[in-house]
């Protein structure tokens, strides 16, 4: 990254979509639906979603273990076993791109217009991750 003198996003989930499903940030940037009814239709779609990031984890899981050489090692079934328990722990965490996609298309769907979803704001600021980016990576201010 250095070499290519870009800027790395950290979120603490999975990915950058994940960082961006944040209630408080989608009506900072969609005045037609509140807070309160953002959390909603995010509990709403993610509820829906539930096997499909279930299904997502365990393959990322058993990918993860043959990228380290662990192939002869993997017990799928524990770790399809174990998803639930640990997804629903912090299901945010492990929500991204689908889910997002999903909330966009659930927003369309309602509001008959396309969710504003990828603009800066401090609201989706983490001081905690920017910290680290800080340390880690000397191109960030």
């Amino acid at each position: 990254m250095r070499a290519l003198n870009v800027d790395p996003f950290v979120t603490k989930g999975r990915d950058i979509e994940s960082h961006l499903i944040d209630a408080k940030y989608f009506s900072e940037l969609n005045k037609d639906l509140t807070e309160q009814e953002f959390e909603a239709l995010i509990d709403s779609v993610v509820q829906s979603m539930e096997p499909n990031t279930t299904a997502d984890f365990v393959n990322a899981r058993i990918d993860m273990a043959r990228k380290e050489k662990k192939a002869g090692n993997i017990n799928a079934g524990l770790i399809a076993v174990q998803a639930p328990k640990i997804i629903s722990a912090d299901v945010r965490r492990y929500c991204g791109k689908p889910v997002l996609r999903a909330i966009r298309q659930e927003y369309q769907s309602l509001r008959k217009k396309n969710l504003i979803s990828l603009e800066a704001s401090e609201t989706i600021r983490d001081q905690f991750l920017a910290g680290i980016a800080k340390k880690v990576f000397k191109t960030i201010s």
